[in-house]
């Protein structure tokens, strides 16, 4: 977001379209969003709050039993394998959504593209009730053309994903990526169908992460906390060998019980006996009735943790006036115009009055006073809210007026701003780890070896990152070349290459794969296209045993990744 962007802020307070800058990061976090808000979401709470009560019994115990070293030890290596194990696939389904989703006419998209269409169609509601939504859509479409390949900026942004490190533990955000681009390929080679990236981020989103038998591979009795990570790893190994066995035909079931959460249960739960479904099931109402019978309050926002998420964030300057007016004052260029003269100097620096909002919360008069705020704008699902901060601490919160008003408390509580407040109880059994280290070293010790070990073993879980795409033999160098700086080691640093790399990518989402379309889009985007420079991409992946860009045919170009 540039200072001169004063026009977004007006069109998202009348509801209108979305500023094109904040338009990844929006896809990111509502895919994130939409992840978190499954049984596997629901999951990730319950073990939170189960590692929180261990902690808080190695808190308040005036002894320190075995048994409860034990449980916040085992509880709290379910906590971090389980966010460990699941964090590439997230990060890496986001950034397929940025890069490889587009709408399709399917009954099975995911839901947050219907959203994405209408934020950045530039339509007014008015306008899409009266176009439909396939007219959105396609309004949306020609936005991601112009995002995508419209300028260097869209490719070189690709590009930064491609140069992150294949190492899940440094950044999760490649290795998640490719492995669910090597996902997508397998399940597209029984049906044609996963080729629609709507279909395929649905389907995939629901198979791994509404899936009840989590609940019983996460929260087995009994098991030593050593073995915690080898069971939690051995399930999803299995989940990946039933994606190898699905029959063909298992889409077409999904499509049609899409809309039955019960029938898609069934659907993605085909391998999974009706007894172990029923005791996920009766394990998740075990917990559920716990948490009740703790005392513990269960709203949608705080159960699943994700409601809101950030859009942007710029600095501006506050001041909320004596007749209750906030003022929103935004920097202006450092080299701007003369013409562009400030409404305020604060240090030295020059702001222009951006926007005036009501005070429905009543906050009392301040003044910025030479000291710098922030602000921050925040979604919840069709509701949009400006974030005022100062020093990091709640200022000042307002949901844009024409959306509905959420009752404020709910957004305060449950807000969670920078860690000040925790809403994840990490804090807590942090300090309980730090007594343990105190009172039994050994204990502390197993919890800090099991999870080192762990994390040494995450990468293998996503072996099929990139299998498709090089010799069998061949593979783990090639994961081991890129393992800190991605495709920048394959392709010798060079950046005319990665960027024709990510455009090939790119205009394959959007289905473009005429080789002679492309030379023409890399003109207009400043790529250097020639057939020496195609040619010398080619051979510099298959040098390291990577075959990534494919000729079907004459004039057609299709990439891997």
């Amino acid at each position: 977001m540039t200072s001169s962007n004063t026009a977004d802020l007006a069109n998202l307070y009348l509801g209108q379209q979305y500023p094109s800058a904040t338009h990844s990061s929006v896809v990111q976090e509502s895919t994130r969003h939409w992840c978190h808000n499954t049984l596997w979401g629901q999951l990730f709470f319950f073990v939170r709050r189960i590692a929180a009560r261990s902690a808080g019994s190695i808190l308040n115990a005036d002894v320190l039993l075995a048994g409860d070293k034990a449980d916040l030890v085992a509880n709290s290596v379910r906590l971090h394998v389980l966010q460990q194990l699941f964090e590439p696939l997230t990060e890496g389904l986001a950034r397929f959504a940025t890069y490889d989703s587009y709408p399709t006419p399917t009954q099975a998209g995911p839901g947050h593209l219907a959203f994405m269409a209408m934020a950045y169609s530039g339509l007014t509601l008015e306008q899409m009730q009266q176009a439909g939504i396939e007219q959105t859509e396609q309004e949306y479409l020609t936005f991601l053309q112009a995002q995508r390949l419209g300028g260097l900026g869209g490719i070189q942004h690709k590009s930064e994903l491609l140069r992150q490190p294949l190492d899940a533990i440094k950044s999760p955000t490649l290795q998640g990526y490719l492995f669910v681009k090597s996902i997508q390929g397998m399940l597209a080679d029984k049906n044609k169908k996963f080729w629609d990236p709507n279909v395929f981020l649905n389907f995939i989103v629901n198979f791994f992460f509404n899936d009840i038998g989590w609940f019983n591979a996460t929260l087995h009795p009994n098991t030593r906390p050593e073995d915690i990570p080898a069971s939690l790893a051995g399930y999803f190994n299995s989940r990946i060998g039933q994606l190898r066995m699905l029959p063909p035909d298992v889409i077409d079931q999904f499509e049609q019980d899409v809309a039955d959460p019960g029938r898609v249960v069934h659907c993605l739960n085909m391998f999974t006996t009706d007894a172990d479904q029923q005791a996920g099931l009766a394990l998740h109402r075990a917990l559920y009735t716990d948490l009740i019978q703790h005392g513990e309050a269960v709203t949608q926002s705080r159960f699943f943790q994700r409601k809101y998420f950030q859009l942007f964030s710029r600095e501006a300057y506050i001041e909320i006036t004596r007749d209750d007016r906030v003022l929103f004052y935004t920097p202006l260029p450092s080299a701007g115009p003369e013409s562009q003269m400030p409404d305020i100097v604060v240090d030295g620096l020059g702001y222009r009055l951006a926007m005036t909002l009501p005070n429905p919360g009543n906050y009392p008069p301040i003044k910025a006073k030479g000291v710098l705020r922030n602000y921050r704008v925040m979604q919840v699902p069709f509701n949009t809210c400006l974030i005022f901060l100062a020093e990091e601490k709640l200022l000042y919160s307002h949901f844009l007026a024409n959306w509905e008003l959420l009752d404020e408390k709910v957004f305060l509580d449950h807000f969670a701003l920078d860690g000040h407040n925790d809403p994840d109880n990490s804090g807590i059994v942090k300090i309980a780890l730090d007594v343990l280290r105190e009172t039994n070293a050994p204990m502390a010790a197993l919890h800090a070896s099991t999870l080192k070990k762990f994390a040494l073993e995450l990468n293998g879980l996503y072996r099929l990152t990139l299998s498709a795409s090089c010799v069998p033999a061949e593979l783990d160098g090639v994961k081991a070349l890129m393992k800190d700086h991605g495709f920048d080691a394959v392709l010798g640093n060079d950046e005319v290459l990665l960027d024709l790399l990510s455009f090939i990518s790119l205009a394959n989402a959007l289905n473009i794969y005429d080789t002679r379309v492309m030379q023409k889009l890399g003109k207009r985007t400043g790529i250097i296209f020639r057939e020496d420079t195609l040619a010398e991409l080619c051979q510099r992946l298959q040098d390291k045993n990577l075959y990534l860009v494919r000729f079907d045919a004459e004039y057609t170009l299709s990439t891997g990744i």
